[in-house]
C-alpha cells in the first residue's frame, strides 16, 4: 500500500492516488484522494476490505499517513497485521513503487495536454493494468482473481440469443472446471513467482557482496539526508558509530554510545565499522657518510705529482742522475744544441715512485722547508723549462722533467 502524489489537481480536487497491489495474484487497486490525511487513506483501505476482503498483512512505509492511531485501531478491529518498510528502503516495497511507475507512465500517455484530467482516465488504465499478463506469475491478474480472462465488449457478438436451460448448464459446467483448475493455477503461479524472486537475488549477489553482521557489532549509517532533496548537503556521508542489538532477516536495531535506538535499518544502508589503529611516527635514520671515491689507474698506482701554489712554499726537485754529473741536476736540451738522451722512463714496474709537490693548500714538507731555508728555490725553473717543452713539442723532454 503506497500513495502516488502529489499530482496536479482535478475539477474534483482531487491530488493523490492510494493504490493498493495483492503480492499473490498482483491484482491492482487504486483510489484517488484529495490529500493524504489519516482519515481519507483509512477510508481506502476500509473500501477495499468492503469491495474484496480483509488481507492478512499489510505493508507501507512509515509515512504518518499509515502509521497513526486511526490505522493501528483499524488494523486491530479487522485482524489485519503490519509490516513497516525500513527508512529510506522503498525495495522493501518494491512491488507498490513498480506499479506507482506504471500508472504514472500511462496517465501521461492518456491526458496529453490536460493533465488535470488524470481522475478520468485512472479506471481505464487499472482495468488494462489488470487483464495484461503479468511477467512474475505468467498469467494476468484478472485470470488469477476470478479464474477465467475478461471479456472485452468486441467479444460480444451483436446478436447473442441462447436458451436459459442451457446457459445454466453451461455456467455450472464452466464453474465445477474453473474451481478444479484454480487451484493448479495458484500453485503454478506461486512457483512461478518463487522461480522469478530467487533469479533477481541472485542478480543482487553477483553485483555486490553480501555483508553480513552478527550482534554486537559496530557499524556506521548511511546518511541518506545528505543523498536526497532534503537538506544536510554538508553533513558527513556516514553516520554513528552505532552498534547492533537486535538482527531479523536483512532489518537491524541500531544502538548509539548514548543510547538512543534506531530501529528497523536495513543492512545495505551499514558498514562495519574498523577500530583505527595508534600511528606510532617512526624514527627518521640518518644516512651514512657517503665513502671517499679512490681512483686508480690502470697504468699507475701513484698519483700525479701537484704543482705548487703561488703562496705556498717549494722545495727543489730531487737531483735526477745525469750521465756526467750525479749531484747537479740536467738541463733541458733545446731544439737546436745538441745534448745527451734523456734516460728511460720508469713505467709501472718500478719500484720508485716520484715525490709529490706541495699543492696550494697543501703544507709543505720538512724537507721543501728546509731547502727552502738552506738556498733559493729551483721548483719555478723548472716550471718554465716544462712550458717551453710542451710549446716546442718536445715529448720526450716532457716526459723527462715529469718525471
Amino acid at each position: 500500500m503506497d500513495l502516488i502524489g502529489k499530482l496536479t489537481p482535478t475539477e474534483n480536487g482531487n491530488q493523490y492516488i492510494c493504490v493498493i497491489i495483492d503480492y499473490m495474484t498482483k491484482w491492482p487497486q487504486a483510489y484517488p484522494l484529495k490529500t493524504k490525511a489519516a482519515r481519507e487513506v483509512a477510508d481506502c483501505l476500509l473500501k477495499f476490505v468492503h469491495q474484496f476482503e480483509a488481507p492478512k498483512r499489510v505493508l507501507t512505509d512509515q509515512g504518518k499517513e499509515f502509521v497513526n492511531k486511526l490505522n493501528s485501531n483499524i488494523c486491530k478491529v479487522l485482524n489485519i497485521k503490519r509490516s513497516l518498510c525500513a527508512p529510506y528502503h522503498p525495495q522493501t516495497n518494491g512491488l507498490v513503487e513498480r506499479m506507482n511507475a506504471t500508472i504514472q507512465r500511462s496517465l501521461c500517455k492518456l491526458v496529453r495536454d490536460k493533465p488535470n484530467e488524470w481522475d478520468r482516465h485512472l479506471d481505464a488504465v487499472m482495468f488494462g493494468l489488470r487483464t495484461k499478463r503479468q511477467v512474475t506469475t505468467k498469467y494476468s491478474p484478472y485470470f488469477l482473481m476470478f479464474g477465467r480472462e475478461a471479456r472485452y465488449p468486441s467479444e460480444i457478438p451483436e446478436h447473442y440469443q441462447i436458451d436459459k436451460n442451457v446457459e445454466d448448464t453451461m455456467s455450472v459446467e464452466q464453474l465445477t472446471e474453473s474451481a478444479i483448475a484454480m487451484s493448479e493455477v495458484l500453485n503454478e503461479a506461486h512457483t512461478n513467482t518463487r522461480a522469478s524472486q530467487e533469479r533477481v537475488r541472485q542478480q543482487s549477489k553477483q553485483k555486490k557482496a553480501q555483508k553480513e553482521f552478527k550482534v554486537g557489532d559496530k557499524v556506521w549509517r548511511k546518511n541518506i539526508r545528505s543523498q536526497q532533496r532534503k537538506g544536510g548537503k554538508l553533513e558527513a556521508n556516514f553516520l554513528g558509530p552505532y552498534t547492533i542489538t537486535k538482527l531479523e532477516g536483512k532489518s537491524a536495531d541500531l544502538e548509539d554510545e548514548g543510547g538512543v535506538k534506531f530501529p528497523r535499518i536495513n543492512v545495505d544502508h551499514l558498514r562495519l565499522h574498523v577500530e583505527e589503529q595508534p600511528r606510532i611516527p617512526h624514527k627518521i635514520k640518518s644516512s651514512p657518510p657517503p665513502l671517499p671515491v679512490v681512483s686508480t689507474g690502470p697504468s699507475s698506482t701513484a698519483s700525479p705529482p701537484l704543482l705548487p701554489g703561488p703562496s705556498s712554499p717549494a722545495s727543489p726537485p730531487p737531483p735526477l742522475p745525469g750521465p756526467s754529473s750525479p749531484a747537479s741536476p740536467p738541463l733541458l736540451p733545446g731544439p737546436s744544441s745538441p745534448g745527451s738522451p734523456p734516460p728511460p722512463f720508469s713505467g709501472p714496474s718500478s719500484p720508485a715512485s716520484p715525490p709529490l709537490l706541495p699543492g696550494p693548500s697543501s703544507p709543505a714538507s720538512p724537507r721543501c722547508l728546509r731547502q727552502c731555508q738552506a738556498g733559493p728555490c729551483h721548483i719555478g725553473e723548472s716550471v718554465r723549462f716544462l712550458l717551453t717543452a710542451i710549446k716546442h713539442g718536445s715529448w720526450n723532454a716532457f716526459l723527462f722533467v715529469a718525471h
